[in-house]
């Protein structure tokens, strides 16, 4: 089916771990995990500014299921957001 990307510790997340992601791979018998990842020291998901904290990146269909923006803070600077289109293009402001 194809690669799913979970953001942790956000209101709603289906995992609870702050300022980590995971990355699995969902078929049609299942979803095994792939990875999980931290961010680097003073850099943090926020719930502000994010729309999506789950995105699945089709593997034939070549879009992306729950596509949306994704912030984040660090280091005293102004949000970062991170914005995956439905057709799959990320793009970075």
């Amino acid at each position: 089916v194809g690669y799913r990307v979970e953001i942790c510790g956000l209101t709603g997340s289906s995992c609870n771990t702050a300022d980590t992601y995971t990355l699995s791979l969902v078929c049609t018998g299942g979803t095994t995990l792939i990875s999980t990842k931290t961010l680097p020291e003073n850099i943090h998901f926020t719930d502000t500014g994010t729309t999506s904290k789950s995105f699945l990146f089709g593997v034939l269909s070549n879009g992306v299921i729950g596509a949306g923006t994704l912030a984040l803070t660090g280091y005293g600077t102004d949000t970062t957001t991170i914005t995956v289109g439905s057709g799959g293009a990320l793009s970075v402001q």
